[in-house]
């Protein structure tokens, strides 16, 4: 495959195939919500690993491209299987980025969408994962598509559906420029190619039953009930995403029914809980550390009152010794005064009755006198 040279889109120092080598993490891409970079896990990163695992299935042995190709990730993991691997993003830094990390078999290019630095009839296979969405140009992305396509080339195409992305959940995203319905998607699509193949993606919580390997899929259901009820429709329910695989050959594509599971990649739901966990298991250990510190108070609180206790035990004994003490001289005074009170009494009772006896004599010793 032939890379067109344009000097303003490409640098030369961009065009090539970079030196592969460990990425330190203050090296990596952060996370800005516009492109998806390793470091951000969860379910947008489950659905794009999801696309790729998907877009291997019509890639071996082929010539690709992967346009607004982003942090290089998915180009890398479409180069194990395809004869080679091209990789074009608008963001000078992205593709600097991608050369340094993937570039021993990937070649990175910056280009855009609507002007794609590749020579006409260069690739056997487009890939395209939510890039549509990022701009308004459509029908000039799909020119360019089919340019650089070879005959009976292969288009696989994904894009967040209007209905059940934007308006049902009534949220906006801000990088996007333009989106479609499922009916908008198919009608662009089949403007292009003579043959274009639907497929439907959303992160499910749930269980998956499927027919043995071998055997022919003839339909998919999505179930929903619970203990009172079932109900079923045909498809996903509320699918977010479509995805096309477009081609203008004939001969029948497959239709693969795939389910994907990440490698140590949580889903959103599980991120969440584990965030929870985490988050739980701080909250323990500050609870912990308050009733350390609580308890610390409460036995110092303790040790102050029995402390105080014993104190007033202390003050409480000096007062009863003191009481007994004064109990004690009291009695000592009490029976001094009776003691002297009885010598006093001795004393003078002893005379008062000598003098009342000698009184009593004389008087009886006077003569009387007769009248």
């Amino acid at each position: 495959m032939l890379l067109r040279r344009k000097p303003r889109i490409m640098p030369q120092s961009l065009d090539h195939k970079g030196t592969h080598g460990p990425i330190s993490a203050e090296s990596e891409l952060s996370w800005t919500g516009e492109r998806l970079v390793p470091s951000h896990p969860g379910d947008t990163a489950i659905e794009h690993l999801h696309r790729y695992a998907f877009a291997r299935e019509y890639i071996e042995g082929k010539d690709v491209l992967d346009i607004a190709c982003g942090e290089g990730y998915g180009s890398h993991l479409m180069s194990n299987v395809a004869a080679s691997v091209v990789g074009v993003d608008i963001s000078p830094e992205v593709v600097a980025h991608a050369c340094k990390k993937y570039g021993d078999k990937v070649t990175f290019s910056v280009g855009s969408c609507t002007d794609i630095p590749l020579d006409d009839a260069s690739v056997d296979v487009v890939v395209s994962f939510e890039t549509l969405e990022h701009l308004a140009e459509h029908e000039l992305m799909l020119k360019e598509v089919k340019r650089v396509l070879r005959p009976g080339g292969i288009l696989i195409l994904s894009s967040p559906d209007k209905l059940n992305y934007t308006i049902l959940p009534k949220t906006q995203n801000p990088f996007h420029a333009r989106e479609l319905s499922k009916e908008e998607f198919r009608i662009l699509v089949d403007k292009y190619f003579s043959h274009c193949y639907m497929f439907e993606q959303k992160i499910c919580h749930g269980s998956v039953l499927a027919p043995t390997a071998g055997l022919a899929v003839t339909g998919v259901r999505h179930y929903m009930g619970d203990f009172h009820r079932l109900a079923y429709t045909d498809g996903i329910m509320t699918p977010p995403y479509n995805i096309a695989v477009a081609t203008d050959d004939g001969s029948q594509l497959p239709h693969t029914f795939s389910l994907f599971q990440g490698w140590d990649l949580p889903t959103e739901l599980e991120k969440n809980l584990s965030d929870a966990n985490a988050a739980h298991a701080v909250a323990i250990g500050e609870m912990k550390q308050q009733l350390i510190g609580a308890a610390a108070a409460h036995a110092a609180a303790i040790g102050e009152l029995e402390k105080r206790l014993i104190d007033a035990g202390a003050a409480h004994a000096a007062a009863l010794s003191e009481t007994e003490a004064l109990r004690r001289r009291l009695g000592r005074i009490r029976y001094q005064t009776v003691d002297r009170a009885a010598r006093l009494v001795a004393r003078i009772v002893p005379r008062f009755v000598l003098s009342t006896a000698r009184a009593t004599i004389t008087r009886f010793r006077k003569p009387r006198r007769h009248h």
